[in-house]
C-alpha cells in the first residue's frame, strides 16, 4: 500500500486554491484534480498491509490542535517538475504535528527520506517551470482541525487518494 499522512483542505479552501490556479496562464503540465488537492505531512511510501493497524494505533496517540496555515508562496521543483502553492511561515502546531508523525513512522521502522517538511499543495505535475505571469501574490488561509492517513492508488482514470483514517 502506498501511504501518506496529509491535511485535507475544507471545500472553501479547495475552491480558493482552484480559483487562484485557474487564473494562471501559460502553465504546461498535468493539472492535479481538485479532489486531490492536499498538503502532505509525511510520505510513507510502500507499507505492507499487515503494518497498517500498528501505524494507525500509533497515530491515535498524536495530539492535533487546530491551526491555520497561509498559502502565500508559489514555487517550482525542477526534479519532480512540480508547480506548487505553499506557506512561507509554518505555525508551531503544524510543525509539531509533522514532527510527531515522522517520529511515529520511525518508531514503526518505516524508511523515510531526510527532506525537511515544506507545507505545499501540488497544483501541476510534469510542469516545465513557473509561469511568466503570476496572477498576483496568493494569500489563502487554510484552517485544519485534524489529519488523514491516505492510500494513493493508481487507476486507469488517474491517481486517487483514499482516506483510510482521520484524526481530529
Amino acid at each position: 500500500m502506498r501511504l501518506f499522512f496529509g491535511l485535507d483542505p475544507d471545500p472553501a479552501t479547495r475552491r480558493a486554491i482552484d480559483t487562484w490556479r485557474n487564473a494562471l496562464t501559460g502553465v504546461t503540465g498535468k493539472r492535479v484534480p481538485t479532489a486531490n488537492l492536499h498538503l502532505t505531512l509525511l510520505f510513507l511510501g510502500q507499507v505492507a498491509p499487515d503494518r497498517l493497524t500498528a501505524l494507525r494505533n500509533a497515530a491515535d496517540r498524536i495530539p492535533c490542535r487546530p491551526f491555520s496555515l497561509v498559502l502565500d508562496e508559489v514555487g517550482y521543483w525542477r526534479k519532480p517538475r512540480v508547480l506548487w502553492l505553499g506557506a512561507r511561515d509554518v505555525p508551531t502546531p503544524a510543525l509539531r504535528l509533522a514532527q510527531a508523525l515522522r517520529a511515529t513512522a520511525l518508531a514503526q521502522a518505516l524508511p523515510l527520506d531526510d527532506r525537511a517538511w515544506r507545507p505545499h499543495v501540488t497544483l501541476y505535475r510534469s510542469c516545465h517551470g513557473l509561469p511568466d505571469d503570476l496572477p498576483g501574490n496568493p494569500r489563502i488561509e487554510a484552517v485544519f482541525n485534524g489529519f488523514t492517513l491516505y492510500q494513493s492508488r493508481s487507476t486507469d482514470h488517474g491517481v486517487h487518494y483514499d482516506p483510510l483514517a482521520v484524526w481530529h
